[in-house]
């Protein structure tokens, strides 16, 4: 079919190509959006509850002078304390149920290292500061 000089617009051909281009695009961008939103979900969960558990942890020292005996571990679940020495009593991880909370008293008992888990992959590590470590600001 000729197509007439003063005609205007697009051909079926040209608008079934633009649509298979945005559909691939679509189809790459979607579930990598998707994935980058559950991860930020997941270490805002993980800081939230590291803030937590990091007050439990100042109060700690300002009864001792010290966060804990230096060497001492503590793990806590969404059950609440997994195992180790119960440093901070009250705390009681919010949000995601699958991640895992391993405090070690480093140093002089003066410092900590706190890493959150998810399944066995590490989330996020801090320390008494407060600075993020894990993953790379």
């Amino acid at each position: 079919m000729k197509r007439r000089k003063n005609a205007l617009g697009f051909s079926l051909i040209e608008l079934l190509v633009v649509l298979a281009i945005i559909g691939a695009i679509s189809a790459i961008a979607i579930p990598t959006l998707l994935g980058q939103r559950k991860k930020a979900r997941l270490i805002g969960d993980a800081q939230t509850n590291c803030k937590v558990l990091a007050m439990g942890l100042e109060s700690v020292k300002a009864e001792n002078g010290l966060f804990g005996a230096a060497g001492a571990k503590a793990t806590w679940d969404k059950t609440g304390l997994k195992s180790g020495t119960d440093l901070v009593k009250s705390f009681q991880p919010k949000g995601n149920t699958h991640m895992t909370y391993e405090l070690e008293i480093t140093g002089t008992g003066l410092t900590y290292d706190l890493t959150v888990s998810e399944n066995g992959t590490k989330v996020y590590v801090t320390d008494q500061t407060g600075r993020q470590i894990y993953p790379a600001p």
